[in-house]
């Protein structure tokens, strides 16, 4: 990067697998700005071997930093993103805040990286939702080879997407053979031993915000508006790793040995050619990939496809999709 960098968020879920991006690739940047909320605010952080002590986000002066990654929720981001837009700060923001703004860029470097090729000083980048970009990642390529007539998603998502404390409930619970309806305070129902089809607000029509995310910002980023893709969002008893059932029709009729030649070489996505290899979460190889298992043709139809995606939702998902926008951004002196 070569630039000023701040992690707003540093102490939360998505801020800590940042600094471990960071410390996997060692980019070249000039100094980095540790920022969170007045609690955490003093606390010392280790990164590439120097100490670096907490910033208060009530009172960080963003004019310190080029590029700020934003991994703190939307309430941060609606109130001090903008501060960070006035300072001139290129802000990466994790959320969905800014998202479906049409005046701001959702982007996955891989699909539409060129979007990042004039970034104006204060700028704000939105980074898509965690399964969105393990699904779009899949999408893409066949979308450019065999075109896409419709897909189908049902997202088996962690715990981790809900953020630290849903995890430590969810550990908790684990241990807890007995546990009342009400006992959650992280999920409409307790997580443990159980799955749950309800994630985020949930609207009058019966579809929730996290299913139409999907649908909305795979449109955007596909730069499809008229694509055909809906999905059901399910809460599973996993730590960290989202995995999707995906199924996908493609325009004309396609054999196995052209779906897996379609993904050959593509650094980001590893497609298994055998099926008795499952990724998992539990197992993901690589965190900064998305693997895909499963691969088998509808008997009935040449045209549709089923895959199991799997990825890890906190860094194919959030913090390394938005260190590669912060390596990608060309900036515009003006």
């Amino acid at each position: 990067m070569g630039r000023r960098l701040c992690i707003v968020g540093a102490t939360g879920a998505v801020g800590t697998e940042f600094i471990r991006v960071l410390e996997r690739f060692r980019p070249d940047f000039s100094s980095l700005d540790l920022v969170a909320s007045a609690r955490s605010a003093g606390n010392r952080i280790s990164v590439l071997g120097t100490e670096h002590v907490v910033k208060d986000i009530e009172t960080y002066d963003f004019a310190r930093s080029d590029v700020a990654f934003f991994g703190e929720g939307s309430r941060v981001s609606k109130s001090h993103a903008p501060r960070a837009s006035a300072a001139r700060c290129v802000v990466v923001d994790n959320t969905s805040f800014f998202r479906m703004d049409a005046d701001k860029k959702l982007v996955v470097p891989q699909i539409n990286g060129d979007l990042l090729s004039d970034v104006a000083p204060g700028e704000i980048i939105a980074n898509p939702n965690c399964s969105t970009i393990q699904i779009v990642k899949v999408l893409h390529p066949i979308e450019k080879a065999l075109g896409i007539e419709s897909a189908v998603a049902s997202t088996h998502q962690a715990a981790s997407g809900a953020g630290v404390k849903a995890v430590d409930e969810l550990l908790v619970h684990l241990g807890e053979p007995v546990l009342s309806v009400s006992a959650s305070k992280s999920f409409v129902v307790p997580l443990a031993m159980n799955v749950i089809p309800l994630i985020d607000e949930l609207y009058d029509d019966g579809w929730t915000k996290e299913e139409l995310k999907i649908t909305l910002e795979s449109r955007k980023i596909l730069r499809q508006s008229r694509l055909a893709i809906t999905a059901t969002a399910v809460r599973v008893p996993v730590v960290t790793g989202h995995s999707v059932a995906m199924y996908i029709k493609t325009r004309r009729p396609v054999g196995l040995g052209e779906f897996h030649s379609i993904f050959e070489g593509n650094p980001e996505v590893h497609v298994y050619r055998d099926n008795k290899q499952v990724p998992t979460p539990r197992f993901i190889e690589d965190s900064a990939k998305t693997y895909v298992g499963r691969v088998r043709l509808n008997r009935d139809d040449p045209c549709g496809i089923w895959t199991w995606i799997v990825a890890d939702n906190l860094w194919v998902g959030a913090a390394y999709n938005g260190y590669q926008i912060a390596e990608a951004i060309q900036l515009r002196k003006c």
